[in-house]
């Protein structure tokens, strides 16, 4: 897919993507990830390596660590990521509604433990603190829009676009190093994106937008003219407070489409339990990979932005119109 296609999040994405004829990046990776807080950095590839560096961080949190993350993160490093907690329970995922598409079909309840989810997508300027510690010349998770790794200064409370899956993923591990913050950084899955967005404290029913049942003007970006500051529809925001959810930009997540773009390998209802579903390092993504992504973007039209809304693309695509948030899983 190149830039000036237009998506649909509706849909499929067609099977191709910007750096699809493009030679393997070599690269020179020059520290090992030791042990962090909250489970282990593994996965590193040492010396000289061609395509993505493969990082991996295990999911076990230790009960004191998991008890902290549950109360409200005061300090945080000056580039960290806000986030909001989602406590566990149960919520309805999903849609058999008349504007469903059918990979959205067979609503069902499903049971979350609590999880952290940004509180907005990853914006450039906290991008921006990923790239420069990265001691590779040049960076290969550098998006193409910036500069000798210097990203555009009017843009730097936008949210980060140009970045692949992977890239996503190894901005997650950074984070999450001892020496960062030594909290066990992760992509949402969709089954936590959904909930987060439909759902919230004290309701009893799906919501089809953050806000409500009702379509409103003005609450999410379909401007169709680029992205706007991550904050810039705080009156959108979802039951939790999570904002930025519909349009702006598409949010890659841990979730596992299949290889075929045109129908998902696993349907509903969605076991956030099966391995195969959910994945959280480079190394374990089959060839050819689709991964889910959610909440549509600037140029999606109404049919595209709800919180059931699925689409999917290649790992390793790099689009204006995609980037992510941050997730902790808490267990």
């Amino acid at each position: 897919m190149t830039q000036t296609e237009q998506p649909r999040e509706d849909l499929p994405s067609p099977p191709s993507h910007p750096d699809s004829d493009r030679p393997g990046t070599t690269i020179q990776t020059t520290q090992s990830v030791g042990e962090m807080q909250g489970g282990k950095v593994t996965g590193v590839e040492i010396g000289t390596v061609t395509g993505p560096v493969y990082i991996q961080v295990a999911s076990a949190v230790p009960p004191s660590l998991a008890e902290d993350l549950r109360q409200p993160i005061l300090k945080t490093a000056r580039f960290e990521p806000e986030t909001v907690l989602i406590r566990a329970g149960p919520f309805v995922m999903g849609s058999d509604g008349l504007a469903a598409a059918p990979w959205e079909r067979g609503q069902h309840e499903l049971v979350l433990p609590d999880f952290r989810i940004g509180k907005y997508p990853v914006t450039v300027r906290e991008y921006a603190a990923f790239i420069k510690d990265c001691k590779q010349q040049p960076s290969p998770r550098e998006p193409r829009e910036w500069f000798n790794r210097e990203p555009p200064s009017d843009r730097l409370d936008h949210p980060v676009t140009g970045v692949s899956w992977h890239d996503a993923l190894a901005y997650c591990a950074w984070l999450g190093q001892q020496e960062q913050t030594g909290r066990p950084y992760t992509l949402p899955s969709e089954a936590e994106w959904e909930k987060a967005a439909s759902w919230g404290p004290g309701l009893y029913e799906k919501r089809t937008y953050p806000w409500g049942n009702e379509w409103l003007d003005g609450l999410c970006n379909m401007s169709g003219s680029g992205t706007t500051p991550v904050r810039a529809h705080a009156a959108g925001a979802s039951a939790y407070g999570v904002q930025d959810l519909l349009g702006n930009v598409q949010e890659w997540t841990r979730s596992y489409w299949g290889t075929q773009p045109e129908e998902p390998e696993f349907g509903y209802p969605y076991d956030p339990d099966d391995d195969r579903r959910e994945i959280v390092a480079s190394p374990d993504l089959p060839p050819s990979g689709w991964m889910v992504h959610r909440g549509g973007y600037y140029k999606s039209k109404r049919a595209g932005l709800r919180c059931t809304a699925r689409g999917n693309a290649l790992a390793d695509s790099k689009v204006a119109w995609r980037g992510f948030r941050v997730a902790i899983r808490i267990e």
